[in-house]
């Protein structure tokens, strides 16, 4: 849940307490996040504690013998483990708090120190040639290095709803509901979490299809029959996990929040509801993205767009380049990883943004007209930072791997001949077009409606110039309509 969010009822209730305990005894302000009340042996520093236990653990690494036919490289991976596990306590004991409190602040201290962990691997990483870097993977898993077929599947091979000529006619629909359409669903639970605003979930929701469609002739499980794109995905998972969500952000929007400790509750049932309710947002902040009230406003949302998708896409990229197959452990912690991630980081993202905003208005005198009350934050949070870090230098593996080793992406007629043997439609010039036109259309919408006044023009616009501004922006969304379109029509005939 949020943490501090800037106002004196907020900063009352973070508690700064003393170090010491008792009478007698000189007191130490701790500079942590603290429920009051709230079982305080959980919030005292084990500072001591922490350092035993990493010594004990890197000890029992270091001196128990390996596993009888232990695979080659046991010792450094039992190295990465220790490193890994000793910088993990640091950070859960010594890291600064981040903007989230519950269930407790050494959680999201962890996730920090593992996005940290992962930001040094994937630039370790950039620095390979693509066979050096699907090499050094088998050291995590020997059984890496080779292509996985998966990777090459193509989903849209058949998109009969039912084949009538197949021993189960409902044999492509089933094969489409498989143990990742929970996973879909439940991701875009979180996704409505992180941004807390139906407008922007939907852009979010149909920008990533289009990404799919205009880059299946690259990765082939982009390439996908209408009904998975349409049925299953927008008004499928995407649709009932993103209401789920933002059913959940509604009622923690008019939730009451308490605050009473542990030693403050009383009865069994009571004590067992309070520990639940730790697991709930310690506050709740309703997000006020107001996309088109100003240039900076609007270029920030596109940022944030393009950070989630690029967060996803590059996803897709990295298994195929370092031949990972979807369901392997490395794909799945890292999904989990950034999923969990983007919380604090979309927080503290918005704290920004609005601090940016609030200072503007400042300088210039203007009315405040935002309701935000949060964590002024004249610099980028940590996790802000990290996480956009991490999509940059991952697209950065993408792009080197990509000119490095081309070779892979025309290797589809190998393992999918059937597939290979279609045209990719759109072709790569249509998409290219289509993007192009659409992106220069919508620059040209932007200039002319934020210069003739934005969102709240001095003067109402006329009638002609309104006309012309709402032609503009149907110019710019047309393109990316013929994408979809010529897609729907390609693999509807199938």
């Amino acid at each position: 849940g949020d943490g501090r969010d800037g106002s004196p009822a907020a900063a009352a209730r973070v508690s700064v307490r003393a170090s010491g305990r008792g009478r007698g005894r000189e007191h130490e302000p701790r500079p942590f996040l603290e429920e009051l009340d709230f079982a305080e042996w959980l919030y005292q520093p084990h500072t001591l504690s922490g350092l035993v236990l990493s010594i004990g653990f890197v000890a029992y690494l270091a001196f128990s013998p390996p596993a009888p036919g232990a695979p080659r490289g046991e010792g450094v991976r039992r190295g990465l483990a220790g490193v890994a596990f000793v910088f993990l306590m640091y950070c859960a004991l010594q890291l600064r708090d981040t903007s989230l409190r519950r269930p407790h602040p050494v959680v999201w201290r962890i996730f920090q120190g593992m996005a940290i962990l992962y930001l040094l691997a994937v630039t370790f990483v950039l620095m390979q040639t693509p066979d050096e870097a699907r090499q050094l993977l088998r050291v995590l898993d020997p059984a890496l290095g080779v292509i996985p077929e998966e990777n090459f599947k193509s989903y849209a091979s058949d998109c009969r709803i039912y084949a009538s000529d197949k021993a189960d006619p409902w044999e492509n629909i089933r094969d489409s509901l498989d143990a990742f359409v929970i996973a879909h669903a439940l991701g875009w639970v979180c996704k409505a979490l992180i941004v807390r605003d139906w407008a922007l979930i939907w852009v979010w929701s149909l920008s990533w299809e289009l990404l799919e469609i205009s880059l299946q002739h690259v990765l082939p499980n982009f390439k996908e029959c209408w009904y998975d794109h349409w049925l299953l995905d927008v008004l499928g998972c995407n649709l009932a996990g993103a209401a789920l969500g933002m059913a959940l952000c509604k009622y923690f929007e008019g939730a009451s929040y308490n605050w009473t400790g542990m030693q403050s509750t009383d009865g069994v049932r009571g004590k067992a509801m309070r520990v639940i309710q730790q697991f709930t947002p310690f506050s709740w902040t309703t997000y006020e993205w107001r996309v088109f009230s100003s240039p900076m406003r609007l270029a920030q949302v596109i940022f944030a767009l393009l950070l989630m998708n690029g967060a996803e896409l590059t996803c897709f990229y990295m298994k195929f380049n370092l031949w990972i197959k979807p369901s392997h452990p490395i794909v799945v912690t890292r999904l989990l990883l950034l999923g969990f991630f983007m919380m604090p980081t979309f927080r503290e993202y918005y704290d920004y943004m609005m601090t940016i905003e609030e200072e503007e208005d400042a300088r210039k005198g203007n009315k405040r007209t935002s309701t935000w009350v949060g964590l002024r934050r004249r610099r980028m949070g940590p996790n802000c930072w990290l996480g956009i870090a991490i999509v940059v230098v991952e697209a950065l593996i993408v792009i080197k791997f990509w000119r490095l080793d081309p070779g892979q992406y025309n290797a589809l007629a190998k393992y999918n001949p059937e597939a290979a043997a279609r045209p990719n439609v759109p072709a790569p010039r249509t998409v290219a077009r289509c993007w192009a036109v659409a992106i220069a259309a919508f620059l040209v919408w932007s200039a002319a409606f934020f210069g003739t006044g934005g969102a709240s023009p001095r003067k109402p616009r006329t009638r002609a110039g309104a006309l012309a501004l709402d032609a503009l922006l149907a110019l710019s969304a047309a393109p990316l309509l013929l994408l979809y379109a010529l897609d729907f029509c390609d693999t509807f005939a199938l």
